[in-house]
């Protein structure tokens, strides 16, 4: 016999609406909170490693407040980067990058 349960948000313990497909999903009101006031995406470590030597070769030059053009690894593209954007592969994608992860430890 399977019970149908729903959970709750493990945050504000609400029921929620759906049943959670994750283990840890909370309700959009706490998942709203979190956005509001922990905007910093996760890097991975490679990216942080990168992001670091990026900084440390000089690849990142600030041309206006919060806008910076970053270098790619192999120096052939030029990239126009913010804390939250970049336009290379990976962030024209909506992904994080190792560019906005130089922006945001620079700025």
């Amino acid at each position: 016999m399977e019970i149908a349960m729903r959970g709750y948000c493990p945050r504000c313990v609400r029921p929620l609406r759906a049943r959670p497909r994750h283990r840890h999903r909370s309700c959009v009101l706490c998942t709203m909170k979190t956005l509001v006031f922990n905007p910093r995406p996760r890097f991975s470590a490679q990216q942080l490693d990168d992001a670091d030597e990026l900084i440390s070769d000089g690849g990142i030059i600030q041309v206006a407040p919060g806008e910076y053009r970053t270098v790619s690894k192999d120096g052939a593209y030029i990239y126009a980067t913010t804390a939250t954007s970049c336009t290379c592969k990976a962030g024209r994608h909506g992904r994080r990058c190792y560019h906005m992860a130089a922006a945001r430890s620079v700025a």
